[in-house]
């Protein structure tokens, strides 16, 4: 995907990569982009307010290991999901839950405007430092997308999310402590 760079976010591009050149620095589409996507700097006119840089962003969404919702989750916003727990209903628990997830794709998750049922929910497991959530993509979520709810010391890195209804990385209820969220 490539994200919008306007105020309308339906200026996303999504591109499937035909080829890329050998020193990494062409990359060939199977077809154009539809949208201009700009980057640069930006300052007011009265010189008040700048931003020094942006640019668009761009995610991969294809993955070697996917898991996915069936056919009939789109229509009725009904897909897969991803619960790690203890059971346990303490916040002083130490690393008996270890989840480590990397390069999963993701696709048609989630459980529309259903409490607690997101593609991938952390749930009162207390500190899971052990555990991390690393370099996957979630792409059509139906609620939210990374759920961390009573969870410690998560560590949630270089994923890419798109399409999704909701917030897409949602910390529930205020008490967490020591997650990292990066990139």
């Amino acid at each position: 995907i490539v994200t919008s760079t306007t105020y309308d976010q339906l200026d996303t591009d999504i591109a499937f990569v035909e080829s890329v050149s050998p020193d990494g620095r062409n990359v060939s589409l199977r077809q154009p982009l539809r949208f201009d996507h700009h980057g640069g700097g930006w300052q007011s006119d009265d010189q008040r307010f700048a931003i020094p840089h942006y640019s668009a962003e761009v995610g991969k969404l294809s993955r070697s290991i996917t898991v996915q919702g069936d056919d009939h989750s789109t229509n009725e916003q009904f897909g897969g999901q991803m619960v790690f727990s203890t059971g346990k209903a303490h916040v002083d628990w130490v690393n008996e839950l270890v989840v480590r997830l990397s390069n999963v794709g993701l696709k048609k998750m989630g459980q529309g405007l259903k409490l607690g049922k997101y593609p991938i929910h952390f749930h009162l497991a207390g500190d899971v430092s052990a555990s991390y959530i690393s370099n996957c993509s979630l792409d059509v979520s139906f609620n939210r997308a990374i759920a961390i709810h009573g969870i410690h010391n998560l560590r949630v890195l270089h994923n890419v999310v798109f399409n999704t209804r909701g917030h897409a990385i949602f910390i529930e209820d205020g008490i967490e402590t020591g997650n990292i969220i990066h990139h």
